[in-house]
């Protein structure tokens, strides 16, 4: 155990080195190649994962996955751009899987599966890997739309795929008929009650991250509600990753929308400032310090805000 967590540090070390050096390679390559290398070198490697609880242990690791990119989606972006986004990670999604499906049964009649267990199958083909996609797009420069487009994607297309592989492929294996009244339950229930019980917790979560001041608590805070929302959301069988997905957007818009705000404070303390300085040398001395103290605040929680989002991002490779 001890030594899969040394192979994967060392691998997660030398990938991030290879990316800084003049290779310039992305950083999720390096690290699937030596991770084959290790694994064929050294079979045991990763060898603990017990195929019983294996389904729990991918739950506890694909929220942080999902975590690192809902972090650094913008609402703005999705308002803009949410016919394409539900293009691509919705109709897309059901649609290959659908062609899967019915390819499937064309071109190996002779090799039985059922509906349930086809779509099963190709929901899972249909997640991607959203760490991967933003740790590539981070070494080139695309247009912002292109950028978006690829992480959203990858972001909501996982959402969509466990809702596929969940209420679709292993309702079809256990006998549930799908019809209409079917559908508008799954789009009702677990759809749009997850994106109710998200942002319920994320708005929670925005009460108490007015209270923080140091990077520890943000991020712990971040992390928190991002589990939350999505253990609480399955409890009442709904999407957890889109309740998580909302959860993140919710906090990190009121965020970001806190930081305009202080934006706009500080061009107006900036203006106040300098015509302050035809004042007496006293009273410009207190308005110094009182303007740089706040100038350092505001600072000090922008840097806080994409810290939090860096070692999400480490955690997440």
């Amino acid at each position: 155990m001890i030594l899969n967590i040394v192979f994967i540090l060392a691998i997660l070390f030398v990938s991030l080195q290879i990316e800084k050096s003049r290779l310039n390679i992305a950083s999720p390559l390096t690290i699937v190649v030596l991770t084959l290398l290790i694994k064929f070198i050294y079979p045991d490697f990763m060898g603990y994962l017990n195929r019983e609880i294996f389904s729990e242990e991918m739950l506890i690791f694909i929220v942080l996955l999902i975590l690192a990119d809902a972090y650094v989606i913008k609402l703005k972006d999705i308002k803009e751009n949410w016919i394409s986004l539900f293009y691509l990670a919705g109709v897309g999604v059901v649609l290959s899987v659908l062609m899967g499906v019915f390819l499937t049964q064309e071109i190996l009649k002779d090799q039985y599966l059922s509906y349930g267990a086809l779509v099963a199958l190709f929901a899972m083909c249909m997640a991607t890997d959203p760490v991967a996609v933003i740790a590539v797009f981070k070494k080139f420069k695309v247009p912002h739309k292109l950028k978006f487009l690829a992480e959203g994607e990858s972001l909501f297309n996982d959402a969509a795929a466990l809702i596929m592989f969940n209420s679709f492929g292993i309702a079809i294996l256990t006998g549930v008929v799908i019809d209409l009244d079917y559908t508008v339950l799954v789009v009702s229930k677990v759809i749009l009650l997850a994106i109710l019980i998200g942002f319920v917790i994320g708005f929670i979560g925005t009460l108490f991250i007015k209270f923080i001041n140091d990077l520890r608590s943000e991020l712990i805070l971040i992390i928190l509600m991002a589990y939350s929302a999505f253990e609480v959301a399955e409890i009442f069988h709904a999407s957890g990753l889109l309740a998580e997905i909302v959860a993140i957007l919710t906090i990190t818009t009121i965020i970001h929308k806190s930081f305009e705000l202080e934006e706009k404070r500080l061009n107006k303390n900036k203006e106040i400032f300098i015509d302050s300085m035809t004042h007496s040398k006293e009273r410009n001395q207190f308005k110094v310090k009182k303007y740089m103290n706040k100038f350092m605040v505001d600072i000090t929680n922008a840097h806080r805000h994409k810290d939090v989002g860096d070692i999400l991002e480490i955690l997440a490779l």
